[in-house]
This record gives structure tokens, sequence and C-alpha cells, in this order.
């Protein structure tokens, strides 16, 4: 006679199974296709697991709990494009660890209104300088360097690059900041705009701005980053620009 609990455990084990083939099969369509239709698809596959790492900060922190989710589902994107199915790593296993990563964003954002708005420009400030001359000189800028683009004192530069080495987590938080370096008005609208996009046009959105902790770059160097193709990028950015004209 089958013990009954022996049953439901392999019930269960087969259930998972084939939810993990399920998902692999998803992810097998959306890397051969590369299509839109195709990743709605696989991130509507492997929901479950988004929610579930996305579900537990939301209501927990003062984050939109659609920005929260829309930061995972980019995680999870991001997995899409890593995973190497040959390195023997089931693709839920993979994504489950790789959806860790958006307790970063959490951590970044919680306690950013407590910070007060003329810090956040200096350093805002701060570290778009030094992107901007690390892009032009293709190396980290000396203090001086970055002195004298800034108009500031070295010993200022210097005291504030070690003092941001020292918090990596709050730096990002600061340089993410758009209102920091954006009209208040032209910010929130743009922060609403946030909310509107799929989690393609997220990305690309953060990479054209250089914003959320991402850097600026130009579109055929998102098309590299993210492994898209340039045309690809292109139709991304006219759809971005399209749901922006409603904040207009």
């Amino acid at each position: 006679m089958t013990d009954p609990l022996e049953e439901f455990l392999g019930h269960e084990k087969q259930a998972a199974l084939t939810r993990a083939q399920k998902d692999f099969r998803a992810w097998q369509q959306w890397k051969e296709t590369q299509q839109s239709d195709d990743l709605a698809s696989l991130l509507r596959q492997v929901d479950p697991l988004i929610r579930k790492a996305s579900n537990v900060y939301a209501g927990k922190v003062n984050i939109p709990r659609s920005a929260i989710r829309a930061e995972f589902q980019i995680q999870a994107i991001k997995a899409f494009n890593t995973y190497d199915p040959k390195r023997g790593t089931q693709l839920n296993t993979y994504l489950t660890d790789q959806l860790k990563r958006g307790r970063r964003f959490v951590t970044t954002y919680q306690n950013i209104g407590t910070i007060p708005e003329n810090r956040i420009h200096k350093i805002t400030t701060f570290n778009n300088a030094r992107q901007r001359l690390e892009d032009q000189l293709g190396r980290e800028p000396s203090a001086h360097e970055l002195a004298d683009r800034l108009k500031w004192p070295v010993r200022e530069v210097s005291a504030l690059t070690v003092e941001l080495s020292r918090k990596p987590v709050a730096t990002s938080a600061l340089a993410a900041d758009m209102s920091s370096f954006k009209p208040s008005e032209e910010a929130e609208r743009l922060r609403l705009l946030q909310f509107e996009l799929d989690p393609e046009e997220k990305l690309v959105y953060e990479y054209l701005l250089g914003v959320n902790g991402k850097p600026q770059l130009r579109p055929g160097q998102i098309a590299t980053k993210l492994r898209m193709s340039p045309s690809k990028v292109s139709r991304l950015k006219n759809n971005i620009a399209v749901k922006a004209k409603q904040y207009a």
C-alpha cells in the first residue's frame, strides 16, 4: 500500500519539475526570438518567483509597490540574459538567486527622503562630473582634475571622494535621485513615467538618462550592454518618448 505522505511528496516534486520545465521552455523561446511578446510570456511564466521575491518588501518600506515590482522584473530580465544552461543550474534556481539583487534598490531608496536636499545636490553634482571626466579620460580622474572641473577646492574634492568610497550604498542612492539635478516639476514627471514603462523600456530609459544607479550611455552602447539589436533599442526609445508625452 502506498504511503499517503510519500505519494503527496511525489506529486509535489513532479509539479515542481513541471514548473521548472515550463520556465526553461519559455526562456528558450524568448532566447531564440528576442521578441517582446515572448519576453512578456516568459515574465508571466516566472511571475510567482518574482512576486515571492518582491513581496518580501512590499508594504514594509516607503516605496510604491509598483516600483518594487518593476525593479524585480528588471532583475529577472538581466537574469534571462546571463543565464547559461550549460552550467547545470535550473533557470528558476538561477533566477531566484539573481532576484536577491533587487534588495539593493530597496535599501537605496527606503531612506532617501531623510537626506537633505542641498547634500543630495552636492554629491550628485560631484558624481556626474566624475563620471563625465572618467568617460573623457578613459580612467578615474585625479582630485586636481575634478577640482578644476567643479571649481571646488582640492581639499573638498579629496574629502568627498574618501567619504563616498566608505558609503557605496548611500552614494548610489544620491546619484540615482533624479530630483537632485532636474527641476522639481520635470523630476516628478520623469518619476511617474517610470511606472508606465515595461521592464525593457525601463532599462533603456535608465541608461539613456543615467539614473537609478545606471551609467548614462548612448543608444549603441545600450544595445551592447543589454545584448539587444540597435533597432530594438531605437524602437524602445521611441516607445518611451510616446509614453512621456502624456506627462508633458
